[in-house]
């Protein structure tokens, strides 16, 4: 008879870890003040990239630079850092 570890059964009863982090949406895991936060602050990045001239509009952004901006806002730069941060790095390679 094959068992299977403890821990994968606990895994398998817990929905939130048997779930995809990228199926969730945001309203899962942020309250509705944090999504508004994160919202003001791509757009003043998003604002400050067409001022700066580094974007244009409509920008199609790549997966590498929404990585790029991801750790640029949990390292708390403000959006304006966070262009020239990105701009700077970005044809160089992703940041971590």
């Amino acid at each position: 008879m094959k068992t299977k570890p403890a821990a994968s059964i606990k895994r398998e009863r817990d929905g939130l870890i048997s779930s995809s982090f990228t199926t969730s949406t945001l309203h899962d895991v942020l309250s509705d003040e944090e999504i508004e936060q994160i919202q003001r602050w791509t757009d003043a990045w998003f604002e400050g990239a067409l001022k700066l001239g580094f974007v244009k509009w409509p920008y199609m952004i790549d997966d590498a630079m929404v990585s790029n901006i991801q750790v640029c806002y949990r390292m708390k730069m403000t959006p304006e850092e966070a262009v020239f941060f990105c701009y700077r790095v970005h044809g160089e390679s992703k940041l971590f």
